[in-house]
């Protein structure tokens, strides 16, 4: 990590701003977070009505983002690492998938202090067991944004707080320690801003990152991408000479800057 860079915009197509938190609906406020993440039988994600997993993401993402208060013990409340199971177990489908992702990228608002402890710990869990989704299923598309929110994502250390090196195996069930623990005043800790630790760090060391097809797949994506936003207005061979020149230059600069994102995301990633 450290390097110099604006976390909030990533390397791939990532969004620097977004609109305010949604707020839970009445009807999810009022239902129980932990009967719903903790069920000995679950409903199953497929047959469930999409409005109330909507509900249901927001719920667990406020868990994973925030702390109830100190002085609040509500049995009502689902931990943290029932909030991830329950995240992981959503997003085996992709609609899910798609829906968590957009519901997260809505919380950004520059970067995003996450609480250290369990909080920073069941969220670091939750994305590395739904990167393994995607490499199961070999959904290029949400990993990708989910690698470039982890660098937006933080919690910011204290002294008596170790910091993890990242998940081992890529399953979310290996965690590393520093030898040297937490950080003290003016230590740079992994993540690039002192006594700051970025979600991209617990994620280094999960496999996909190992998997040649998820690059190549995440080049040809971003350039297929990078043209639909620029279509071009008119077929090759009705182009003139002088502006058939522009029009080749354009494809190549997309192309070099698509692989130069892929690039430092790969270096990133410790690949």
């Amino acid at each position: 990590m450290g390097q110099d860079h604006d976390r909030s915009n990533g390397h791939i197509n990532g969004s620097s701003s977004a609109p305010d938190s949604p707020s839970l609906s009445p009807s999810a406020a009022a239902s129980s977070p932990l009967s719903a993440y903790a069920s000995p039988t679950p409903t199953s994600p497929s047959s469930t009505d999409q409005s109330s997993v909507a509900d249901e993401l927001e719920a667990v993402l406020d868990t994973l983002l925030t702390t109830p208060p100190s002085n609040s013990v509500n049995p009502t409340t689902a931990s943290p690492t029932a909030a991830m199971q329950r995240l992981v177990e959503l997003c085996k489908e992709n609609e899910h998938r798609a829906s968590f992702v957009q519901a997260l990228n809505e919380r950004r608002t520059g970067e995003v202090e996450v609480p250290c402890g369990a909080t920073f710990d069941a969220l670091g869990e939750a994305f590395s067991g739904i990167l393994s989704v995607c490499e199961e299923s070999k959904d290029v598309k949400h990993a990708k944004q989910m690698m470039v929110m982890s660098d937006t994502f933080y919690c910011v250390r204290t002294t008596d707080e170790s910091v993890d090196d990242g998940m081992s195996g890529g399953k979310g069930d290996g965690r590393g320690k520093s030898e040297s623990g937490g950080a003290s005043e003016g230590e740079q800790v992994p993540g690039g801003k002192e006594g700051r630790e970025y979600l991209q760090q617990r994620l280094k060391k999960h496999q996909l990152w190992t998997q040649r097809w998820f690059w190549e797949d995440a080049l040809l994506t971003g350039v297929t991408e990078a043209f639909e936003l620029s279509p071009q207005d008119c077929p090759w061979e009705d182009l003139e000479e002088a502006s058939l020149h522009d029009h080749v230059l354009r494809v190549h600069m997309t192309v070099y800057a698509q692989l130069h994102a892929i690039l430092m995301n790969m270096a990133q990633f410790g690949e």
